[in-house]
């Protein structure tokens, strides 16, 4: 499995990305066969609703056989299948006969993560597909919702389907997992995986969502208010560095404020404090919310969190609460959610809180600058 994920690596002139989906999937799929089935069925299933005419007699006969036949099913992942000098992204070949390929069931999937269709790629899969020992076979692309193939790309014979329409049907043909079993586990960290990359179906509407779309200005005018009062008071400590907005602050989601350190520690070459109220989406355990922000921010090459000689000094910084994040800069960071000021009761009690957690964080993390002298000012490597 780790094989196949970094099979291809990063380099200056391409974006691996698209083949590690493709890899990190088959991975998952050849070592869980109910999976793999069910993908299968709900590749054809999506297919059979988007098909067009051409397509329509192909993606029949393929479920056809898979309500004969699909249950028991023998089911061999390839990647990057070279058929024809073409390099076919995923091939599943499901078997009934080990012994006899000429009835097995073949689906060739070209998936695209944000790239386009090249060339005449698909109308060559379709000619080379039939050349394969098999009783039927198909050939789909599968893509993001959010970024589809050109329709003038895609022969009218193959079908496009979407990674959040697939995931969600195949999650339900799924059968269910032993608790605790290691199907279960690769079904959930799959799942987790294509999360992050946005390929899994949105939520439905709940209670929970309803409610926040209707108090969302409310709550919108509430953070304005709290950031104006706790920024007004950061400014009676800490040296104004910048805000969101410039001379006009745009408090609410997404205000940022900087803040220098004091000239007297040259030490930390240029790093600058910052807080704010920020998705946590580059924290490691992000919870996909917004939170209130607070620590130091470095330059990327004059990183002290970074650099090995101060691992100490890091170690220290993250038993106080900070948390290593990169975004753009280099940060280390404390997180506090909006639901903890809940322990106060009043707008008034909540400003007192926050500045104060501010102003905490800001003290803890300058009380002890690191040594950077090796580093030199910031702009310049350590030789």
């Amino acid at each position: 499995m780790f094989r196949r994920a970094v099979r291809f690596a990063d380099t200056g002139s391409a974006n691996p990305a698209e083949n590690r989906l493709t890899e990190i999937t088959a991975a998952v799929l050849e070592r869980h066969p109910p999976l793999a089935r069910a993908f299968t069925a709900a590749l054809l299933a999506q297919a059979a609703r988007n098909a067009s005419t051409a397509a329509r007699p192909r993606i029949a006969a393929a479920r056809a056989w898979l309500v004969e036949h699909g249950d028991t099913a023998e089911v061999r992942i390839d990647t990057q299948l070279m058929r024809g000098g073409r390099f076919v992204d995923l091939g599943l070949r499901l078997k009934h006969d080990p012994l006899r390929r000429a009835r097995d069931l073949i689906v060739w999937v070209e998936i695209k993560r944000g790239a386009g269709i090249s060339g005449d790629q698909l109308s060559a899969y379709l000619d080379l597909i039939e050349r394969e020992p098999g009783a039927v076979s198909t050939v789909i692309v599968l893509a993001p919702r959010q970024s589809p193939p050109s329709e003038n790309d895609v022969p009218d014979a193959v079908p496009v389907v979407f990674w959040q329409q697939v995931l969600a049907e195949c999650a339900r043909r799924l059968p269910p997992q032993p608790k605790g079993s290691a199907r279960a586990l690769l079904v959930q960290e799959l799942f987790s995986y294509f999360q992050e990359e946005g390929l899994m179906p949105a939520q439905p509407m709940t209670t929970e969502l309803a409610l926040s779309l209707a108090v969302r200005d409310a709550a919108n005018e509430t953070v304005k208010g709290l950031c104006e009062i706790v920024h007004e008071r950061v400014l009676a400590r800490y040296a104004d560095g910048g805000a969101k907005g410039g001379g006009i602050r745009q408090y609410g989601t997404g205000f940022w404020a900087k803040h220098t350190i004091a000239s007297s520690s040259p030490a930390w070459a240029g790093a600058w404090l910052e807080w704010g109220l920020r998705s946590d989406s580059a924290r490691r355990e992000g919870r996909g919310a917004y939170a209130f922000v607070a620590g130091v921010t470095f330059h990327r090459n004059a990183n002290a969190a970074g650099d090995p000689q101060h691992h100490d000094w890091l170690a220290a910084r993250l038993d106080q609460g900070f948390e290593q994040v990169t975004d753009y800069w280099p940060r280390l960071w404390s997180y506090h959610y909006p639901e903890q000021l809940l322990i106060a009761s009043t707008f008034e009690e909540q400003a007192d809180l926050l500045a104060g957690w501010v102003l905490e964080r800001f003290d803890a993390v300058t009380a002890d600058p690191p040594d950077l002298g090796s580093l030199g000012s910031a702009g310049e490597l350590r030789a």
